[in-house]
C-alpha cells in the first residue's frame, strides 16, 4: 500500500502584492521521487519556504 507523506493541496502564497504560489498541488508518496522543474525561479524559493517551516498560506 502507498503511504503518502507530503500533501499540498491548494496553497498559494502572495508577499507584498506579488502572488509567488498560486493554488498549487502535489502529492509525496513514500518511496516515490519528486522533482521540480520551474520555468523561472519565480515561486521556488516560496514553495521551498512553505514545505520546510510549513507557514500559513494566504488566503484571497
Amino acid at each position: 500500500m502507498k503511504k503518502e507523506i507530503l500533501r499540498i493541496e491548494n496553497v498559494s502564497r502572495k508577499i507584498d502584492g506579488i502572488t509567488y504560489l498560486d493554488n498549487i498541488n502535489f502529492h509525496l508518496i513514500k518511496g516515490e521521487m519528486l522533482g521540480l522543474l520551474p520555468l523561472d525561479n519565480h515561486g521556488k524559493e516560496q514553495l521551498i519556504e512553505v514545505i520546510t517551516k510549513n507557514i500559513k498560506q494566504d488566503l484571497y
